[in-house]
């Protein structure tokens, strides 16, 4: 089947080249042996326009740099399945400079083996294989999970943590409260609690005052365990039987280096894994949050750049669009440098919606608002294919595509993602963004009590039983306004990984309309009306007017705008005259 990789308009690409030339690794140290392996980056200028606040350009890596691991084999060739990066792990590259000329640099320095060459001992040729990603991310080296940011407000991380505990409390016996936990029982009413002490001690008490007389002469104290939720430090101090904050927060700062982030970059392989090196992505739903993800090969924008002097035979090549693998040292290090192109890992997503509706008083227009506020329209679910909501980056991708880019064609890579485990083949999967509303009609679980996680949509445009009922303070649904579907800045997009099939979308949504003429009621249980559930599904063809369909595809945009067309019932009338009628003699039965 022919399927369409899309220009124009409708997805704008994001990977155009950089006419900038950035310098290498020169400061002072790294300069003054020439033997040091140095560095250059070219990053795509578009980006910059792309219009998410982390969507990655040259200037934003400079400060927050890029990851390079390196493996260095000896005199033999990489091996993808056995190679461990023994000689850089996660080294963060950046640069001292925060504009042009950009000055390149990483700790420590590492230098090329020096094993080859008329003044060597041994005539083995010695092989060292680059690989990069970015934005870089501190993580704990032996298990490559992202080192959090330190505690800022350690109430609020204990408690997020959602631990209970047993406090324990030394109660006398005294009513029907303390003759519950006595007995580990809870009675509904009075008469259960009198029906139980005559049980407990053979009495033949009526009342629950004379049980609360006996029990309290009894004397007896006893030891009650309450079951409590850490709600704040001095709770997780309890929980951990202890009186000192320092040990209560060195505790919680050890939890805190364990906990996985959720989202965007996940974790890399760890520092001792064998095989290519990889980065774990979870799409962010969050416009303001959702990362760029970028990864390296070799230099496209200059020719010159396209190889490199070796020491062994005077020239290396270095192919287009595929990282630096099986590198040998360079004859002149001093100026030789291997040139990073960051390329796009994913693909951009930006769904606006609104609702279009005419007007019942001007059946040609569009009216300001639905039927004066008294209709609303709130999003249930929307499904969108063509991407995955995780996976894993394989950096030594060997895969490459040629774009025609302005006026030339361009070599460009193509990213590697795997299924989440870095090591099975990605599953395409439709990914459907529902609203968490517990009704028993979406999902894919039965029963309304595990039914529908929250997932993503914008809180606006969905139904929200947290706030007061109609019709002030509920959400405001659908408005004839774009807004994101995912919330925030309309001009903001998402970063998804793409898996090269088929975008198609299928929307379902509720139309409310308040009547109090209604028996029936709205989806807040309280207010009376109608409620209808409408469900639109579109193809890729249908969505970009193409022929063929339309592919998801990395280092492109695509902007989705969904419009709700709304046309109200219209009516006519008029009084039906009376209808003149003919006189007409009717024979009734005659009395003989």
């Amino acid at each position: 089947m022919k399927k369409i990789f899309l220009f124009a308009a409708t997805a704008a690409l994001l990977t155009a080249c950089s006419s900038e030339e950035l310098t290498g690794l020169d400061n002072a140290q790294q300069s003054a042996d020439a033997n040091a392996i140095k560095f250059s980056v070219y990053t795509p200028r578009t980006v910059t326009r792309a219009g998410s606040p982390l969507a990655n350009s040259t200037a934003k890596i400079a400060i927050d740099g890029f990851g390079v691991m390196g493996y260095y084999t000896d005199d033999e060739k990489y091996d993808k399945e056995n190679a461990k990066p023994d000689y850089m792990y996660n080294t963060k590259v950046w640069s001292a400079s925060a504009g042009e000329p950009y000055t390149w640099q990483y700790n420590p320095v590492m230098y090329w083996p020096n094993e080859y060459g008329t003044a060597a001992t041994s005539a083995n040729i010695d092989y060292v294989s680059f690989f990069a990603y970015a934005p870089y991310i501190d993580v704990t080296n032996e298990t490559g999970i992202p080192v959090l940011e330190p505690i800022a407000d350690y109430d609020a991380f204990a408690k997020a943590l959602g631990i209970k505990y047993a406090e324990t409390e030394l109660k006398t016996l005294a009513d029907k409260a303390t003759f519950q936990d006595y007995m580990g029982a809870e009675y509904a009413d009075d008469a259960a609690y009198v029906a139980a002490v005559n049980t407990k001690y053979s009495t033949t008490f009526i009342t629950a005052a004379e049980c609360d007389i006996y029990l309290a002469g009894l004397g007896i104290t006893f030891y009650n365990a309450n079951l409590k939720s850490v709600e704040d430090l001095a709770g997780y101090k309890k929980y951990l039987g202890t009186t000192d904050d320092n040990v209560a927060k060195a505790a919680l700062d050890e939890i805190n280096k364990t906990q996985v982030q959720g989202t965007n970059i996940t974790a890399l392989s760890k520092n001792n894994a064998s095989g290519d090196p990889i980065v774990k992505y979870v799409v962010d739903t969050n416009p303001a949050t959702s990362v760029d993800l970028l990864w390296g090969v070799a230099a496209y924008n200059d020719p010159a750049k396209l190889y490199y002097t070796s020491i062994i035979d005077g020239y290396t090549p270095v192919t287009q669009g595929k990282p630096f693998v099986d590198m040998t040292k360079p004859k002149v290090p001093a100026t030789d440098k291997l040139s990073w192109n960051l390329q796009h890992a994913l693909a951009k997503l930006k769904v606006n919606i609104k609702y279009l509706a005419d007007n019942t008083t001007n059946p040609e227009g569009a009216s300001e608002e639905i039927n004066n506020k008294e209709t609303r329209i709130y999003v249930r679910s929307i499904k969108i294919g063509g991407f995955v909501m995780k996976g894993a980056l394989d950096l030594n991708s060997t895969e490459t595509v040629t774009r025609h880019i302005g006026l030339a064609d361009v070599v460009f890579g193509v990213p590697l993602w795997k299924g989440f485990d870095g090591k099975t083949a990605l599953t395409y999967e439709t990914v459907t963004f529902k609203d968490g509303r517990k009704d028993g009609k979406e999902g894919t679980y039965s029963g309304a009590d595990k039914n529908e996680a929250y997932l993503g949509l914008n809180p606006d445009i969905i139904e929200n039983y947290s706030v007061a009922q109609w019709p002030n303070g509920k959400t405001s649904g659908v408005t004839k306004d774009y807004v994101n579907l995912f919330g925030g800045d309309k001009n903001l997009p998402i970063f998804v990984i793409p898996t090269n099939e088929d975008i198609d979308i299928e929307i379902v949504y509720d139309v409310e309309t308040k009547d109090d003429a209604l028996d029936g009621y709205l989806s807040d249980g309280v207010t009376h009306g109608s409620t209808i559930t409408n469900t639109i599904r579109k193809t890729s063809k249908e969505i970009f007017g193409t022929t063929d369909p339309v592919i998801m595809e990395h280092g492109y945009g695509y902007n989705i705008n969904i419009i709700l067309g709304m046309t109200s019932a219209k009516f006519e009338a008029a009084v039906v005259g009376w209808d003149a009628q003919t006189a007409k003699d009717v024979d009734l039965p005659k009395n003989n």
